[in-house]
């Protein structure tokens, strides 16, 4: 038997036994290649939509109330009563803000001047990585007072959730079990706002008496923080 009818032989049986994993390779790869395609037309869909969102809320302006909160705090002296003369050991200032950061007093609390800039819409966030300016768009961003003056802060409640503390390394902790019980808890104030502490600025309460020495009442205005397309 020559080596060419040897070698066509033994192509032969190795078609005829691998034909069946040929066909298996084949649909398989038919299959993948129609799944990828159904995806991205999916996407293509999906990114057509969101677009088309986009635009339509570039439409919308942004408007955001906050609330400013400004303490201001006392200290009691003999013979000179209650005033902003704090001692140089204090650790507050005589206006802070609720982090006990240095803060300006209400009179002289301006908001940020009118601006105009390049702003990035949190959905086109994903595509400044590549520089483009097509996800950018110029915005006059704008501060006004929603209240005409500030006022003192006579009565505020506060929800507050009673939480519990568990061990990092406990196995059968679930978060979807823990129980927490809301509160309200009171801004424990006098009929002008002020609440009393200790020499060292603790135990704060209405109730004021010799072993009080500095007291603290909060200030609220209310501002509205506008983004909206310039002009």
């Amino acid at each position: 038997m020559s080596i060419y009818l040897v070698s066509t032989l033994i192509f032969y049986q190795f078609i005829k036994s691998n034909f069946f994993n040929v066909i298996i390779i084949l649909l398989f790869g038919w299959i993948s290649l129609s799944f990828f395609h159904s995806n991205l037309e999916q996407a293509k869909k999906a990114d057509s939509k969101r677009e088309k969102e986009t635009l339509e809320n570039d439409q919308n302006d942004i408007n955001i109330e906050f609330q400013f909160t400004l303490i201001e705090n006392q200290r009691w002296h003999q013979n000179h009563d209650w005033g902003s003369d704090l001692l140089n050991s204090d650790p507050v200032f005589n206006w802070t803000d609720l982090l006990n950061r240095k803060s300006l007093a209400p009179d002289k609390f301006k908001l940020p001047s009118t601006q105009i800039m390049d702003f990035a819409p949190p959905d086109r966030l994903v595509n400044l990585s590549h520089n483009s300016q097509m996800n950018k768009k110029k915005v006059c961003v704008e501060w006004d007072w929603v209240d005409t003056d500030w006022a003192i802060v006579t009565q505020a409640n506060s929800k507050v959730l009673d939480g519990r503390v568990f061990d990092a390394k406990d196995k059968n902790f679930n978060v979807n079990q823990i129980n927490l019980n809301q509160t309200t808890q009171a801004w424990d104030v006098d009929s002008n706002g002020w609440m009393y502490g200790n020499y060292k600025w603790e135990d704060f309460s209405k109730e004021i008496n010799f072993k009080k020495f500095t007291r603290k009442r909060a200030w609220t205005r209310r501002a509205n923080f506008k983004i909206k397309k310039a002009l």
